[in-house]
Parts: C-alpha cells; sequence; structure tokens
C-alpha cells in the first residue's frame, strides 16, 4: 500500500502532466482530500497556471478544504 506521501506525490504527477482536464480535476480533488503542504503548493500552481476552468475551480476548492481543515484545527486547539 502506498504512504500518503506516495499517494500525494502521484496525485500532483497526474495534476501537473495528465492531457485530460477531467482527470486533472480529479486529482486535484484527491489532493484536496489528502492535504498537506506538497498539496497545498501543487494546487495554487494548478490555481494560477492551468488553462482549463474545470481544473481551477477544481484546484480553488480543494486549497478551500485544505485551508479550513487548517482553520478548523486551529479554533479546535484553542
Amino acid at each position: 500500500m502506498a504512504t500518503h506521501k506516495e499517494l500525494v506525490a502521484e496525485l500532483i504527477n497526474v495534476l501537473n502532466s495528465d492531457g485530460s482536464s477531467e482527470v486533472r480535476a480529479g486529482a486535484a480533488k484527491g489532493l484536496g482530500a489528502a492535504g498537506g503542504a506538497d498539496a497545498l503548493r501543487a494546487l495554487r500552481a494548478a490555481l494560477k497556471h492551468d488553462s482549463k476552468i474545470l481544473v481551477r475551480a477544481a484546484s480553488a476548492e480543494a486549497v478551500g478544504l485544505i485551508l479550513g481543515r487548517g482553520n478548523l484545527q486551529d479554533m479546535m486547539d484553542q
């Protein structure tokens, strides 16, 4: 079974290189679920640079999921 780090790395690879915008959007959603700094960096790059609105929208949603979890954790720690 792949580790979390390996899974994130593979999803980033798909997000950056797959020819299908639907597949890249799916990778973005997976990265949003997986979370982490590497995922967040890749999603922000896709949000800025991917030519397809479908991928940018999925990336924006995924960034929101990751940042929302961080804010929720901060609130729970207080």
